[in-house]
């Protein structure tokens, strides 16, 4: 796991704005700070990777002490670290089989998202694999009579998902 530090900007009139000081064009931005911290996470792993598989270079992440007087950070409003995993080793071909509807449906959701499909399946499991390292207060129900349907909620892999103001994690 690697931290990296992301200068925050925000004006009274819009949005916040994370900039990666030592990540030359990686900017991403969100309505308000829990949507900033997890757009941040994912613009940077994705830029990371693009660097990786491309073969460019991977930038290193700079100390906070180097961040703050970077060029990117000069008028920010705050920092905010985002850990993120760069995976080593090389890029491995994969065959895969699923259902064309799905395959489809992730194609166009990949394009919406400006991703490959290997960059969108890659994204997918590793917020799956996310789930299995989530604090014991997000654990994935096992049963129902653990974790009750809740009326209005979507069924899911989860006994019942209620979505919490900016927080997209499952919980029960």
């Amino acid at each position: 796991m690697h931290v990296y530090f992301a200068a925050i900007h925000k004006d009274h009139d819009s949005d916040y704005t994370a900039l990666f000081p030592g990540v030359p064009g990686c900017i991403t931005a969100g309505a308000d700070t829990v949507e900033l911290t997890l757009m941040a996470r994912e613009a940077l792993q994705g830029h990371l990777e693009v660097c990786r598989d491309h073969g460019g270079p991977v930038p290193s992440p700079l100390p906070l002490e180097v961040a703050k007087i970077h060029e990117d950070a000069q008028g920010a409003s705050f920092f905010l670290a985002v850990p993120v995993d760069i995976e080593e080793g090389p890029t491995v071909r994969l065959q895969i089989t699923m259902p064309a509807g799905l395959r489809d449906r992730m194609d166009a959701c990949a394009r919406r998202r400006g991703l490959t499909r290997s960059g969108f399946l890659a994204l997918a499991a590793r917020r799956e694999m996310e789930h299995e390292a989530l604090p014991a207060r997000f654990p994935r129900a096992e049963s129902p009579s653990r974790c009750p349907p809740i009326a209005g909620t979507e069924e899911t892999g989860y006994d019942a998902v209620v979505p919490l103001e900016g927080d997209r994690r499952p919980r029960c």
